[in-house]
């Protein structure tokens, strides 16, 4: 476990020198669970076919697989949510997934992967360990601001595997978010100032 968190430090370090462009993301949303059973029943609660009043807060941090901000690009990252439902007999529950996520952008859309085994129960951060995995896959469109920050909407799908309780749990996310961008050099601002500014709106340049 270690030399995993060594790894991406060294990682994310190696943006922070400047190496590559990279981002911080967060944002929330709401969260629509199916087939919750298998989250429910990890956390010794009940077993119920149906949540509701779900939410979540993602946060992402991404390097930039490249050194520039135009064409299309590709980045990693490390992915957490924290998921939060009711469930149909009235129990709380929430659950946290620390994920690798792998993502492709070009234009203003930007589509991702992520699977991970890394299950966390709630803010106490107890690892689960009858939840096996979790994959995501996830949309995005961005609404730049200005060259370093961009506002977005996204939708995802997280399923969750569970060879325990014999069912996958599933949540579908809607939400909004930030993206804080970092690394850019003079030219490659003068690029993003090109795009059309979501206050200012669609049809005004930056400038």
């Amino acid at each position: 476990k270690l030399g995993r968190i060594a790894a991406l430090l060294a990682f994310f370090a190696a943006a922070d020198a400047g190496a590559w462009p990279y981002s911080f993301e967060f944002g929330g949303g709401v969260a629509n669970f199916h087939s919750p059973s298998s989250l429910l029943e990890a956390q010794g609660k009940p077993s119920s076919s149906s949540a509701s009043g779900g939410y979540d807060v993602p946060m992402t941090l991404a390097v930039q697989l490249q050194d520039r901000f135009s064409g299309p690009l590709f980045s990693l990252g490390i992915q957490t949510r924290y998921l939060n439902g009711k469930s149909g007999a009235g129990d709380s529950f929430s659950v946290i997934p620390v994920s690798p996520v792998f993502r492709l952008e070009f234009w203003r859309i930007v589509l991702g992967v992520g699977y991970t085994p890394w299950i966390f129960d709630g803010l106490g951060f107890r690892r689960d360990r009858d939840l096996d995995s979790m994959l995501t896959l996830e949309g995005q469109f961005l609404f730049p601001i200005t060259p370093e920050i961009d506002f977005g909407l996204q939708a995802s799908r997280e399923t969750f595997s569970s060879r325990v309780y014999g069912n996958s749990a599933s949540i579908i996310e809607f939400g909004a978010f930030f993206r804080l961008n970092f690394g850019m050099d003079d030219r490659e601002a003068a690029e993003r100032h090109k795009f059309k500014g979501w206050r200012y709106p669609f049809g005004s340049p930056l400038n």
